[in-house]
């Protein structure tokens, strides 16, 4: 089996939220002509686009879950271990773009993931553990 990689659904509140928010604070800063301010506001666009460029969840050869969000690897789960999977809109932080998440019970805790296509990503785990 070759590495599968799901990208993460982006939700379209989460991210009209963080437009307005940062359009509105960067507009604020030209306005005002606070040209220091757009350093620290022009790092947080660029690691936000990185979040939302960089996301996905990857399923490895060696039967591995690995969750990314941007930059950070957040999880290295071995796709054995895992107990359940159930759907939920828990809304508390998570490398997941979308509130239509996933909920994965694991040996050791649980993540909240955000596939674009559930059903394939739950199948893909299921060929590797049919416990789940």
């Amino acid at each position: 089996m070759s590495e599968i990689i799901h990208k993460s659904k982006i939700g379209h509140g989460i991210l009209a939220f963080l437009v307005i928010v940062l359009g509105s604070t960067t507009a604020i800063l030209i306005i005002n002509q606070a040209w220091i301010g757009l350093i620290p506001m022009s790092l947080v666009i660029l690691l936000i686009l990185n979040i939302y460029t960089g996301s996905y969840y990857k399923i490895t050869k060696d039967n591995r879950l690995i969750i990314k969000c941007g930059i950070v690897e957040m999880f290295d789960i071995d796709i054995k271990d895992i107990i359940s999977i159930r759907n939920t809109n828990a809304i508390w932080s998570a490398p997941a773009l979308s509130l239509d998440r996933l909920e994965i019970n694991y040996k050791g805790g649980c993540v909240l993931v955000s596939p674009k296509d559930k059903k394939k990503f739950i199948d893909d785990l299921k060929k590797i553990n049919p416990r789940i």
